[in-house]
């Protein structure tokens, strides 16, 4: 059985959890996914039954938009909000680290991932309507970007598509605080991501 997108507030119920298949672009993930996960992302959850009870087995969700490399992080990302859900990370940052944000098992998720990954994971939490996923990526880009220009930052990390400057301007303004108010929240230290390069 597919999904079909709509409209409706899922009622999460006792009793064992049901599964439900998630076809990426380029495949099918290895193993099914336990369907409460899925409750922090917009759109899978408007592709739900109002009661999770009444998912039958076949149950399958095509995502075009996301590929399996991708859909395979954002699903550990959503293991671990199941968990325990991350912190809201407010904005503008006023924190040295990323770490000062959120909890442990997030700043080392995110830092384990590959730079590349980590947009191809703003994408496909943008498409998702993950909005706890898509804060904690831009917030590591903020973090890394400290201050350079978009041009300098695509430089450093050979990122060819462009941002407007009305997209760098909401981006700033979003995530990045004032440079006059730097020195004073960062107590004269570099602003960075936590932990690594993420060269991995």
């Amino acid at each position: 059985m597919q999904a079909s997108q709509k409209t409706s507030d899922v009622q999460e119920e006792e009793g064992p959890p049901k599964y439900i298949t998630l076809q990426a672009r380029d495949g099918t993930l290895d193993e099914p996914v336990d369907a409460r996960i899925l409750l922090p992302s917009d759109l899978l959850r408007s592709m739900l039954p109002e009661k999770l009870s009444e998912i039958e087995d076949d149950f399958q969700i095509p995502l075009q938009g996301v590929d399996k490399a991708v859909l395979e992080k954002v699903v550990e990302y959503l293991h671990l909000y199941r968990e325990e859900p991350m912190y809201k990370i407010e904005k503008p940052l006023n924190k040295v680290k990323l770490y000062d944000l959120v909890q442990p098992q997030y700043d080392q998720f995110i830092n384990a991932l590959h730079y590349k990954t980590i947009f191809q994971i703003i994408d496909a939490a943008n498409f998702l309507g993950i909005e706890p996923l898509l804060s904690l990526s831009l917030a590591w880009v903020a973090f890394v970007l400290k201050g350079p220009t978009v041009e300098e930052f695509k430089k450093l990390f050979t990122i060819h598509n462009d941002f407007t400057p009305e997209e760098e301007a909401i981006f700033r303004r979003e995530y990045l605080l004032p440079r006059r108010n730097r020195t004073t929240s960062e107590g004269g230290r570099e602003r960075g991501a936590s932990g690594n390069s993420n060269s991995s």
